[in-house]
């Protein structure tokens, strides 16, 4: 985890640090999130400050893993909206950081802003790869969808968000890191064969 933290990412962690975070949507995840989000910020641009906000609280809703879907993302608004008020955060980037949340979990939207395509395309880079593979694991357990659901996100659902990524430079990043997950979930499938030792 970063211990080179901005003014504004110090201010905002100090009003979520007292919240209990989601194992596979804590400090680390957000970390990695924000590590994309730099990289493809310093390529296309993008308000700075809106990409460190967004990335930080994208996620607050999915701390009750009772929340999916539309319901997480109303939840994360929310606190995020909260928050953005306690620290006087300027209005209209304010909005920028509420649009990117709110579009960000949707394979199928294109985000209305740079920002909010940056977060999209960080949130689901976070997800591929060896922390993919932990990520999923962890929010099996935490919803307890168990094995069924990790083989379903290994074998269909973190391949197809490949299509959905906005940046080519996403979609090669992404697509070097499937031959991990392949070849651990191809290694789930094999049956055990005592009889080669």
């Amino acid at each position: 985890m970063s211990s080179n933290l901005s003014a504004l990412e110090a201010e905002i962690w100090k009003r979520i640090d007292s919240k209990k975070l989601s194992p596979s949507h804590d400090r680390w995840h957000v970390d990695q999130v924000m590590k994309f989000a730099y990289q493809l910020q310093s390529i296309y641009s993008g308000d700075k400050d809106v990409i460190t906000a967004a990335v930080i609280m994208h996620d607050l809703g999915r701390s009750d893993p009772n929340l999916h879907g539309e319901d997480s993302t109303r939840s994360s608004l929310a606190q995020a909206q909260e928050i953005l008020a306690e620290i006087d955060f300027p209005l209209e980037k304010a909005k920028k950081v509420l649009s990117a949340i709110s579009e960000h979990d949707k394979p199928e939207v294109e985000p209305s802003t740079i920002e909010g395509r940056i977060l999209k395309d960080s949130d689901f880079l976070a997800g591929f790869g060896a922390w993919g593979v932990l990520r999923i694991a962890l929010w099996a357990g935490e919803t307890g969808g168990g094995v069924d659901q990790i083989m379903d996100r290994l074998g269909n659902r973190m391949p197809q968000r490949i299509d959905n990524l906005e940046f080519l430079e996403s979609q090669r990043w992404a697509r070097s890191e499937l031959l991990f997950s392949n070849l651990f979930f191809s290694k789930l499938k094999e049956p055990p064969l005592l009889g080669q030792f």
